[in-house]
């Protein structure tokens, strides 16, 4: 195992001494790094996201304690070691609540330098092995799904493998119902994958997901990420039913013709999910109007349109204000409106209104996201969103980083995760896991060219899992990370081989 280093030092004999020090006793840290000021520390941190720091506190452009509050703000995943002439060791002391490993007092002596650097090699090893177990059980659940729903199926309800593989609830808490797709045709394996990444993308934000899919039926078990009143997982449900068959018609019609899908109840405990397998009907919605009857509920959808088309998303969302202010019909009005919306435009992705509805100025929240759809049709084809663009400058400049997932983003963004993923995908064309994997493999083929090994690529790219980084490298490009490499080099002594004549 590899690991990079960066020295932040303004005394020239002390970085070189420490340098050497490291060079001849650490051989497992290739790669060491220089500055001599807190502005060019922050820099090559930034661009190369050492493991290891070995800090100075005194240094200039900006302090240590700046430094330190940068990396901090920025959640570096490297560990820092302050390195401190006595006279300032109080000042090193408060480096530690920024996340320091700890202080070395200069002169630095070998032995309280290895202490540091085997606790940092440690810190960095659990980071790599817990990322590793991560892909690893990502793998493993993904692959195990089939088999768990022929159990389903067969009547032998799995619980304890839902519970500790996939995160589900408790038997008898559960929120869950089963989905089912039949298809007017057969569908090739490209097809199949095509529906069930289609699914995934509309479904996995807001619920976790099972499924099995052969040529003429696809079944899906799900369950809402988190606990929600009964009435807003209608309109869960409701909501993503309805863009799943407005998506797949368009993305497949030639194969969906004739396309039926039918759904269980919601089902509290495993066995009564399975026992309701075979009563899957056509999905009816069933919450609490209030006194309307049918004629008022459809005069009002006719005039939440009409305004739309007027482009004014406020009086649109105005007019089922009166559901708005009773809590009993609170749920009905969110559903009278996102009805509305799909007459509008049946293209419009409702779960994104959905994901966006603030609870405690619902009105507001509605009527700000209809009024982006209804102003900025054009611009979202030409451009993202800004925070979405933030979202991908952040991707590729923490291209390396453990911690960045789609969660950890949202949550920088300050934005809802789910409503994030969506938002992510929509603006880009692809979740933020296919997004991710694209920036990494730019950036391994460029480390490549740069003369870095496969290993090191893995690691600076972020893979703990070297095997799964030389299959992902090996799908994407169509040849190997080692054949790459290969290759380069023979072109390489080509380039420089001379013929006497």
């Amino acid at each position: 195992m590899s690991y990079s280093l960066l020295i932040v030092e303004d005394e020239r004999l002390e970085a070189e001494m420490l340098e050497d020090m490291i060079r001849n006793s650490y051989p497992q840290i290739p790669y060491i790094y220089s500055a001599d000021n807190g502005i060019d520390a922050l820099r090559l941190t930034q661009k190369k996201n050492p493991d290891i720091v070995l800090l100075d506190i005194n240094i200039p452009g900006i302090s240590g304690i700046e430094y330190m509050k940068a990396l901090s703000e920025n959640h570096f995943q490297g560990h820092v070691v302050i390195t401190t002439a006595y006279d300032s060791f109080q000042y090193a002391k408060e480096t530690m609540k920024y996340g320091a490993v700890g202080y070395l007092l200069k002169p630095i002596m070998d032995t309280e330098l290895s202490e540091f650097m085997e606790k940092c090699f440690e810190l960095v090893q659990e980071k790599r092995k817990a990322q590793q177990i991560s892909e690893g059980m990502i793998s493993i659940c993904s692959y195990a799904q089939r088999y768990l729903m022929n159990d389903f199926l067969r009547g032998n309800v799995p619980e304890r493998a839902m519970q500790n593989a996939y995160g589900w609830p408790a038997d008898g808490n559960l929120q869950a119902r089963m989905v089912r797709l039949c298809f007017g045709k057969e569908l090739d394996e490209s097809r199949q994958k095509e529906v069930v990444q289609t699914m995934e993308s509309i479904f996995q934000p807001f619920f976790r997901t099972l499924w099995t899919i052969d040529s003429r039926k696809l079944l899906c078990v799900f369950t809402p990420q988190e606990c929600h009143e009964a009435e807003a997982l209608e309109v869960a449900v409701w909501c993503a039913a309805s863009v799943l068959v407005c998506v797949l018609e368009k993305k497949a019609a030639d194969c969906l013709i004739g396309i039926e899908i039918t759904f269980t109840k919601v089902c509290s405990t495993y066995r009564e999910l399975m026992e309701a397998v075979p009563g899957a009907a056509p999905f009816q919605i069933s919450l609490n109007m209030g006194e309307q009857s049918a004629y008022d509920r459809r005069m009002k959808l006719s005039k939440a349109v009409q305004r739309m088309r007027e482009g004014n998303a406020k009086r649109a969302v105005h007019v089922f204000h009166g559901m708005f202010e009773q809590k009993e019909t609170w749920w009905g009005g969110v559903y009278l409106f996102l009805k509305a919306v799909l007459q509008y435009q049946e293209e419009i992705d409702v779960m994104d209104g959905l994901l966006a509805v603030d609870a405690k100025k619902p009105m507001e929240s509605l009527a700000g996201w209809l009024q982006e759809i209804l102003t900025q049709p054009e611009q979202k084809d030409v451009s993202i969103h800004p925070v979405i663009a933030e979202a991908v400058r952040i991707m590729e400049k923490e291209y390396g980083s453990l911690e960045l997932s789609q969660a950890t983003l949202a949550e920088r963004l300050g934005l809802n995760p789910a409503y994030s993923s969506r938002r992510f995908k929509k603006e880009t064309g692809q979740n933020f896991s296919t997004s991710m994997t694209q920036i990494r493999m730019c950036h391994a083929k460029e480390l490549l060219d740069q003369g870095m090994t496969p290993e090191q690529v893995s690691v600076k790219c972020g893979y703990t899992n070297r095997k799964y980084f030389y299959e992902t490298y090996r799908l994407y490009y169509g040849i190997s990370a080692a054949q790459y490499v290969q290759r380069n080099e023979n072109n390489e002594r080509g380039k420089n081989t001379s013929v006497e004549i």
